[in-house]
Protein backbone atom coordinates (compact mmCIF):
# COMPACT_ATOMS: atom_id res chain seq x y z
CA UNK A 1 0.00 0.00 0.00
CA UNK A 2 1.28 3.49 -0.80
CA UNK A 3 2.02 5.35 2.46
CA UNK A 4 0.00 8.43 3.33
CA UNK A 5 2.39 11.37 3.55
CA UNK A 6 0.34 14.48 4.20
CA UNK A 7 -2.69 16.61 3.59
CA UNK A 8 -2.20 19.72 1.50
CA UNK A 9 -4.36 22.62 0.44
CA UNK A 10 -3.71 23.72 -3.11
CA UNK A 11 -6.51 26.12 -4.04
CA UNK A 12 -4.98 29.43 -5.10
CA UNK A 13 -1.50 28.84 -3.71
CA UNK A 14 0.65 26.16 -2.22
CA UNK A 15 0.87 27.60 1.30
CA UNK A 16 -1.28 29.40 3.86
CA UNK A 17 -0.35 32.78 5.26
CA UNK A 18 0.06 32.79 9.04
CA UNK A 19 -0.92 29.15 9.58
CA UNK A 20 1.56 27.64 7.16
CA UNK A 21 1.11 24.66 4.85
CA UNK A 22 -1.93 22.52 5.46
CA UNK A 23 0.16 19.36 5.36
CA UNK A 24 0.61 20.20 9.08
CA UNK A 25 -3.13 19.57 9.53
CA UNK A 26 -3.91 16.47 11.60
CA UNK A 27 -7.46 15.10 12.05
CA UNK A 28 -8.13 14.41 15.73
CA UNK A 29 -11.66 13.35 16.60
CA UNK A 30 -13.96 16.34 16.09
CA UNK A 31 -10.99 18.70 16.29
CA UNK A 32 -8.40 19.74 13.74
CA UNK A 33 -4.85 20.67 14.77
CA UNK A 34 -2.59 23.19 13.01
CA UNK A 35 1.01 24.14 13.57
CA UNK A 36 1.26 27.93 13.53
CA UNK A 37 4.03 29.53 11.47
CA UNK A 38 3.30 33.23 12.04
CA UNK A 39 3.37 35.86 14.80
CA UNK A 40 0.17 37.84 14.19
CA UNK A 41 -1.42 36.46 17.39
CA UNK A 42 1.58 37.20 19.66
CA UNK A 43 1.75 37.11 22.67
CA UNK A 44 -1.20 34.69 22.89
CA UNK A 45 0.02 32.32 20.16
CA UNK A 46 3.67 31.86 19.27
CA UNK A 47 5.19 30.59 16.09
CA UNK A 48 5.47 26.80 16.40
CA UNK A 49 2.45 26.42 18.69
CA UNK A 50 -0.27 23.93 17.87
CA UNK A 51 -3.85 25.16 17.86
CA UNK A 52 -6.86 22.88 18.11
CA UNK A 53 -9.85 24.04 16.07
CA UNK A 54 -13.41 22.98 16.87
CA UNK A 55 -16.68 23.64 15.02
CA UNK A 56 -18.14 27.12 15.48
CA UNK A 57 -21.49 26.63 17.25
CA UNK A 58 -21.60 30.14 18.74
CA UNK A 59 -19.28 33.15 18.78
CA UNK A 60 -18.61 36.00 21.16
CA UNK A 61 -16.06 38.80 21.46
CA UNK A 62 -12.75 37.35 22.67
CA UNK A 63 -13.01 34.04 20.84
CA UNK A 64 -10.09 33.14 18.57
CA UNK A 65 -11.28 31.94 15.17
CA UNK A 66 -9.82 30.56 11.97
CA UNK A 67 -11.32 31.92 8.78
CA UNK A 68 -10.72 32.00 5.07
CA UNK A 69 -9.41 35.32 3.73
CA UNK A 70 -9.01 35.45 -0.04
CA UNK A 71 -6.86 32.39 -0.77
CA UNK A 72 -5.47 31.85 2.74
CA UNK A 73 -6.51 30.87 6.25
CA UNK A 74 -6.09 33.38 9.08
CA UNK A 75 -6.20 32.87 12.86
CA UNK A 76 -7.35 36.05 14.68
CA UNK A 77 -9.47 37.15 17.66
CA UNK A 78 -13.10 38.26 17.38
CA UNK A 79 -13.39 41.96 18.26
CA UNK A 80 -17.01 42.50 17.30
CA UNK A 81 -20.14 40.74 16.10
CA UNK A 82 -21.95 42.92 13.55
CA UNK A 83 -24.71 40.41 12.83
CA UNK A 84 -25.39 36.70 12.72
CA UNK A 85 -23.50 36.60 9.42
CA UNK A 86 -20.60 39.07 9.85
CA UNK A 87 -17.90 39.45 12.53
CA UNK A 88 -14.87 41.68 13.07
CA UNK A 89 -11.46 40.23 13.94
CA UNK A 90 -7.87 41.30 14.53
CA UNK A 91 -4.61 39.63 15.46
CA UNK A 92 -3.41 40.22 19.01
CA UNK A 93 -0.11 41.35 17.55
CA UNK A 94 -1.68 43.50 14.83
CA UNK A 95 -2.63 47.17 14.94
CA UNK A 96 -4.97 47.15 11.96
CA UNK A 97 -8.29 45.25 11.98
CA UNK A 98 -9.14 42.65 9.35
CA UNK A 99 -11.81 43.18 6.77
CA UNK A 100 -15.26 42.06 8.02
CA UNK A 101 -15.43 38.26 8.08
CA UNK A 102 -18.49 36.46 6.73
CA UNK A 103 -19.86 33.54 8.73
CA UNK A 104 -19.57 31.30 5.66
CA UNK A 105 -15.80 31.85 5.65
CA UNK A 106 -15.34 30.65 9.23
CA UNK A 107 -13.61 27.29 9.58
CA UNK A 108 -13.95 27.10 13.36
CA UNK A 109 -12.69 28.54 16.63
CA UNK A 110 -9.58 27.73 18.59
CA UNK A 111 -10.34 25.40 21.49
CA UNK A 112 -6.80 25.24 22.89
CA UNK A 113 -3.22 26.31 22.27
CA UNK A 114 -0.56 23.64 22.83
CA UNK A 115 2.99 24.80 23.60
CA UNK A 116 5.68 22.37 24.75
CA UNK A 117 3.02 19.82 25.63
CA UNK A 118 0.97 22.20 27.78
CA UNK A 119 -2.58 23.27 26.89
CA UNK A 120 -3.40 26.99 27.11
CA UNK A 121 -6.68 28.88 27.05
CA UNK A 122 -6.91 31.09 23.91
CA UNK A 123 -9.11 33.60 25.78
CA UNK A 124 -6.26 34.54 28.13
CA UNK A 125 -3.77 37.08 26.71
CA UNK A 126 -0.52 36.67 28.67
CA UNK A 127 2.08 39.38 29.17
CA UNK A 128 5.04 38.85 26.79
CA UNK A 129 8.21 37.61 28.45
CA UNK A 130 11.73 38.77 27.63
CA UNK A 131 12.52 35.39 26.09
CA UNK A 132 9.41 35.45 23.88
CA UNK A 133 10.14 39.03 22.75
CA UNK A 134 13.73 38.11 21.84
CA UNK A 135 12.46 35.09 19.93
CA UNK A 136 9.85 37.18 18.10
CA UNK A 137 12.23 39.92 16.97
CA UNK A 138 15.01 37.44 16.17
CA UNK A 139 12.68 35.37 14.03
CA UNK A 140 11.36 38.44 12.19
CA UNK A 141 14.91 39.68 11.53
CA UNK A 142 16.12 36.35 10.20
CA UNK A 143 12.89 35.98 8.23
CA UNK A 144 13.56 39.27 6.44
CA UNK A 145 17.19 38.26 5.91
CA UNK A 146 16.12 34.92 4.48
CA UNK A 147 13.58 36.59 2.19
CA UNK A 148 16.32 38.92 0.88
CA UNK A 149 18.73 36.03 0.29
CA UNK A 150 16.03 34.02 -1.49
CA UNK A 151 15.05 36.99 -3.67
CA UNK A 152 18.68 37.66 -4.64
CA UNK A 153 19.31 33.95 -5.20
CA UNK A 154 16.25 33.59 -7.42
CA UNK A 155 17.31 36.61 -9.45
CA UNK A 156 20.77 35.09 -9.98
CA UNK A 157 19.22 31.71 -10.79
CA UNK A 158 16.92 33.21 -13.43
CA UNK A 159 19.93 34.79 -15.12
CA UNK A 160 21.98 31.59 -14.99
CA UNK A 161 19.06 29.45 -16.13
CA UNK A 162 19.08 31.17 -19.54
CA UNK A 163 22.32 29.36 -20.33
CA UNK A 164 21.53 26.06 -21.97
CA UNK A 165 24.25 24.07 -20.21
CA UNK A 166 23.02 25.26 -16.79
CA UNK A 167 19.43 24.47 -17.76
CA UNK A 168 20.32 20.95 -18.89
CA UNK A 169 22.34 20.27 -15.73
CA UNK A 170 19.56 21.60 -13.47
CA UNK A 171 16.97 19.54 -15.35
CA UNK A 172 19.08 16.42 -14.95
CA UNK A 173 19.53 17.01 -11.19
CA UNK A 174 15.82 17.72 -10.79
CA UNK A 175 14.87 14.50 -12.57
CA UNK A 176 17.19 12.54 -10.26
CA UNK A 177 15.74 13.99 -7.07
CA UNK A 178 12.09 14.93 -7.68
CA UNK A 179 9.39 12.83 -5.98
CA UNK A 180 5.69 12.66 -6.84
CA UNK A 181 2.53 12.10 -4.83
CA UNK A 182 -1.09 11.56 -5.79
CA UNK A 183 -3.85 13.16 -3.73
CA UNK A 184 -7.55 12.50 -3.30
CA UNK A 185 -9.87 15.20 -1.96
CA UNK A 186 -10.39 15.08 1.80
CA UNK A 187 -13.48 16.77 3.26
CA UNK A 188 -12.38 18.92 6.20
CA UNK A 189 -14.77 21.79 6.82
CA UNK A 190 -14.03 24.67 4.48
CA UNK A 191 -10.65 23.26 3.55
CA UNK A 192 -9.80 22.47 -0.03
CA UNK A 193 -7.54 19.63 1.09
CA UNK A 194 -6.18 16.39 -0.31
CA UNK A 195 -5.08 13.17 1.33
CA UNK A 196 -1.79 12.40 -0.41
CA UNK A 197 0.02 9.13 -1.13
CA UNK A 198 3.71 8.93 -1.99
CA UNK A 199 4.60 7.57 -5.42
CA UNK A 200 8.30 7.78 -6.29
CA UNK A 201 10.77 9.68 -8.42
CA UNK A 202 10.29 10.20 -12.15
CA UNK A 203 9.60 8.05 -14.08
CA UNK A 204 7.11 6.38 -11.72
CA UNK A 205 7.07 2.60 -12.14
CA UNK A 206 3.88 0.91 -13.38
CA UNK A 207 3.66 -1.35 -10.32
CA UNK A 208 3.57 1.75 -8.09
CA UNK A 209 0.68 3.21 -10.10
CA UNK A 210 -1.17 -0.11 -9.94
CA UNK A 211 -1.07 0.04 -6.12
CA UNK A 212 -2.97 3.32 -5.95
CA UNK A 213 -5.55 2.96 -3.13
CA UNK A 214 -9.25 2.42 -3.93
CA UNK A 215 -10.12 5.86 -2.51
CA UNK A 216 -8.06 7.46 -5.25
CA UNK A 217 -9.67 5.28 -7.89
CA UNK A 218 -13.15 6.40 -6.87
CA UNK A 219 -12.33 10.10 -6.82
CA UNK A 220 -13.19 12.36 -9.74
CA UNK A 221 -10.90 15.08 -8.47
CA UNK A 222 -7.31 13.87 -8.17
CA UNK A 223 -4.16 15.93 -7.93
CA UNK A 224 -0.50 15.19 -8.59
CA UNK A 225 2.18 16.88 -6.51
CA UNK A 226 5.92 17.19 -7.08
CA UNK A 227 8.36 17.51 -4.17
CA UNK A 228 12.06 18.20 -3.80
CA UNK A 229 12.68 17.11 -0.23
CA UNK A 230 10.24 19.16 1.87
CA UNK A 231 9.93 21.79 -0.86
CA UNK A 232 6.76 21.57 -2.95
CA UNK A 233 7.49 22.31 -6.61
CA UNK A 234 4.06 22.22 -8.21
CA UNK A 235 0.66 20.63 -8.65
CA UNK A 236 -1.37 19.20 -11.51
CA UNK A 237 -5.17 18.79 -11.38
CA UNK A 238 -6.09 15.72 -13.41
CA UNK A 239 -9.74 16.70 -13.94
CA UNK A 240 -9.20 20.30 -15.06
CA UNK A 241 -5.68 20.01 -16.44
CA UNK A 242 -4.63 23.00 -14.30
CA UNK A 243 -0.86 23.05 -13.85
CA UNK A 244 0.97 25.15 -11.25
CA UNK A 245 4.76 25.24 -11.21
CA UNK A 246 7.01 27.28 -8.95
CA UNK A 247 8.98 29.89 -10.84
CA UNK A 248 12.51 28.51 -10.18
CA UNK A 249 11.79 25.17 -11.90
CA UNK A 250 9.82 26.43 -14.90
CA UNK A 251 11.43 25.18 -18.09
CA UNK A 252 13.39 22.34 -16.45
CA UNK A 253 11.12 19.54 -17.66
CA UNK A 254 8.67 19.31 -14.75
CA UNK A 255 5.76 20.41 -16.94
CA UNK A 256 6.26 17.48 -19.31
CA UNK A 257 6.72 15.00 -16.47
CA UNK A 258 3.42 16.12 -14.92
CA UNK A 259 1.57 15.72 -18.23
CA UNK A 260 3.10 12.31 -18.88
CA UNK A 261 2.41 11.05 -15.36
CA UNK A 262 -1.13 12.46 -15.49
CA UNK A 263 -1.86 10.56 -18.70
CA UNK A 264 -0.49 7.33 -17.20
CA UNK A 265 -2.52 7.77 -14.01
CA UNK A 266 -5.72 8.40 -15.99
CA UNK A 267 -5.07 5.31 -18.11
CA UNK A 268 -4.39 3.21 -15.01
CA UNK A 269 -7.54 4.40 -13.23
CA UNK A 270 -9.75 3.84 -16.25
CA UNK A 271 -8.40 0.32 -16.80
CA UNK A 272 -10.54 -2.35 -15.06
CA UNK A 273 -8.88 -4.02 -12.11
CA UNK A 274 -8.26 -7.73 -12.07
Amino acid sequence: MIPIIDIVRVRGGLTLSDLGPVYNLLPWGSLVSFKVTGWSMFPTIHKGDLIEIEPTASLQVGDVVVFRSREALVCHRVTGVLSSQVILARGDGSTAPDEPVRREDLMGKVAAIIRRGQRRDPHLIPAPTLVSMLRLHGDLFFGRLQAWIVAEGLGLWQRLKRRSIIQRLAGYMLRKNVKFSIGVRASIGLMHAYQCYALSGYPVKDEILESIPPDCRRSEDLILLAHLGPYRLGTFQLASGELKIRQPVIGLGLEGWFLDLGARVRHGLERPKG
